[in-house]
């Protein structure tokens, strides 16, 4: 018999976002519900706290903070799919044991917070929490959509696949840049017309409709695309998320807000930059309105679910923040490994039956190879992968029957020689085209915000007690804090699988 819990918890999930977007825009008028958020919530400041000693030089972040002073940042200890990992399981990178997306299931370490509720009879409420695949059954009212990088469209409860295979093609077909096609009119509008449970409100479809519109007159609106993601999602948890008989357990992940700061920060905040940028846009500070302006109406929407049932808790997470970066060495390219098949296939001779890809991020790419052999001789030949001027620009690790591949962007006249060089076991030398290697170099602009440590949570509800100090606590321990909240024991957070 499940034990009655004090509270039910709604995990907020909305990624990467600092402090300073918080204090910068809760005072703007057109943002109402972010101020009355944060003014009535207990606030803390998250801290990751791990280090990797072995980090591959390769994976560091190497740039200028706002203050003009050299940053060397771990890319993989504060990649979003290993700290929302910390966040759940209430473990460290280094005990968790999670390093990328697609990585074999079976080599995580530790319980996520979710299967705590239901190891004692709750039911939950999962919406596109990172590293959440494969679904598992919710319990009587609950329901399950994984994140946007699952390895197919299952879901709980069943209608809602069709809109997830829609996410899954979106994330295989975006890539690196946003590309102008017209999946978002052909695909997802006759879906949501076809699939009324879904829950869509008029409202979001008059928004999307005006958003084509926009688009015809501006392809800059297409930036706008992420945001329209994550307020078609918060429809559909709406419609699942019963605010008067809710799951115990319940989370809403978005990356829309992650996006846009890590393209427009300069936007934001160009005193970081020392007048590097000049004459911006303002249509990108007002795709950063429009970003926020969906998190304001979702903070709105889910205070008011706390405003009808006082058993609700809110706790908004965001795992990690960003802050203003100048990359030191970006010479306007960046490389996105888009067709894996043609790598292995033109390049290494490797049979498609071989290997199966996964969605990944950019410029991150996952495989599942289940034969050894084969797996060691593609690592093998990635590393033997060499540019015009002999540098390598792959790196991989391989976990369990998985590998995730990093691309890493060449100088600009690596790029432009328009080859590299594989080195075979035989030492013998093919050269190939980027092209024929299913790589392509995207011309465009830095990003001028990268991650930080130091992230947020903030918590709300009745009976809490609303500060401003933001106690820093370590991001392994929110765990062990939401759950003594809702009043489950300690104890309860066994490091199971």
């Amino acid at each position: 018999m499940k034990n009655k819990l004090k509270k039910k918890l709604l995990v907020l999930e909305i990624n990467q976002v600092p402090w300073r977007i918080i204090d910068h825009f809760k005072d703007n008028p057109l943002l109402p519900n972010i101020a009355k958020f944060f003014n009535s919530s207990e606030s803390y400041t998250t801290v990751i706290t791990d280090t990797n000693e072995n980090t591959d030089p390769e994976k560091l972040v190497h740039g200028l903070n706002k203050d003009g002073d050299p940053i060397i940042i771990d890319s993989e200890e504060l990649s979003p799919w290993v700290t929302w990992s910390t966040f759940h399981r209430g473990l460290s990178s280094k005990k968790h044991g999670i390093k990328f997306l697609g990585q074999d299931i079976t080599t995580f370490k530790g319980k996520p917070i979710w299967q705590e509720f239901l190891d004692l009879g709750h039911s939950i409420g999962i919406c596109g929490s990172l590293q959440s695949w494969p679904p598992i059954y919710p319990n009587e009212n609950g329901f399950y959509i994984p994140d946007c990088f699952s390895h197919d469209e299952s879901c709980f409860p069943q209608y809602l696949e069709p809109f997830q295979r829609f996410n899954l093609n979106q994330v295989q077909k975006n890539g690196l840049v946003i590309r102008p096609t017209k999946l978002l009119s052909t695909e997802l509008l006759p879906m949501l017309i076809s699939t009324p449970k879904l829950g869509i409100t008029s409202e979001t479809a008059i928004k999307i409709i005006q958003h084509l519109l926009n688009e015809l007159k501006d392809k800059m609106y297409m930036t706008r695309r992420t945001t329209f993601q994550s307020i078609i999602l918060w429809d559909i948890f709406k419609s699942l998320y019963s605010k008067n008989n809710p799951p115990a357990y319940a989370s809403f992940f978005t990356n829309h807000l992650a996006s846009v700061m890590h393209r427009y920060w300069n936007h934001i905040f160009p005193e970081d930059f020392r007048g590097l940028y000049k004459d911006l846009d303002s249509i990108h500070y007002e795709t950063m309105m429009f970003a926020l302006t969906a998190l304001d109406t979702i903070l709105k929407e889910a205070m008011d679910f706390c405003n009808a049932n006082p058993e609700i808790i809110i706790a908004f997470v965001t795992s990690m923040g960003q802050d203003a970066i100048t990359y030191t060495n970006f010479e306007g390219y960046s490389a996105e490994l888009e067709n894996v098949n043609k790598l292995f296939k033109n390049c290494f001779n490797v049979n498609e039956d071989d290997y199966k890809p996964l969605l990944a991020m950019v410029p991150q790419v996952a495989v599942e190879i289940p034969n050894n052999n084969i797996k060691q001789y593609i690592k093998d030949s990635l590393n033997n992968c060499l540019t015009n001027s002999g540098k390598r620009f792959f790196t991989c690790d391989d976990i369990g029957n998985t590998i995730s591949i990093w691309i890493h962007t060449p100088s600009k006249k690596d790029i432009e020689s328009d080859y590299f060089t594989l080195i075979q076991r035989d030492n013998h030398k093919t050269i190939f085209t980027w092209e024929k290697a299913g790589i392509i170099m995207h011309k465009l602009e830095a990003a001028t915000a990268y991650h930080i440590p130091e992230g947020i949570m903030a918590i709300y509800g009745k009976d809490i007690k609303p500060n401003d100090v933001r106690t820093r606590i370590k991001l392994e321990d929110c765990k062990s804090f939401l759950l003594s909240l809702v009043g489950m024991s300690h104890s309860t957070t066994g490091n199971g699988k």
